[in-house]
């Protein structure tokens, strides 16, 4: 099953959507963050093996974002809540 983070514009009215990310990993994206660099995503996966992974989301539309690193919380029943981002990368 696909799962994904919705990018909307919170300064217009209504709420356009910026961009649709499709992610097909674990269970369901649970916490998310930009890196400064504003185009790698961390996004945290929830019940299961919660993990952490690293997305490049600066390609065109259309492209899906591709994983550049991933990893684990510990085990079973981890599930990730939030995530933070230094402003110095």
């Amino acid at each position: 099953a696909a799962h994904g983070v919705r990018v909307i514009d919170l300064t217009g009215s209504p709420f356009p959507v910026v961009r649709d990310f499709a992610f097909t990993y674990e269970n369901g994206t649970t916490a998310m963050t930009f890196l400064a660099d504003g185009e790698t995503l961390a996004t945290g996966t929830g019940a299961g093996f919660g993990s952490v992974y690293l997305w490049d989301v600066g390609s065109p539309d259309g492209q899906p974002p591709r994983e550049l690193a991933r990893g684990g919380t510990g085990g079973p029943s981890h599930a990730v809540h939030q995530l933070v981002a230094a402003r110095s990368g």
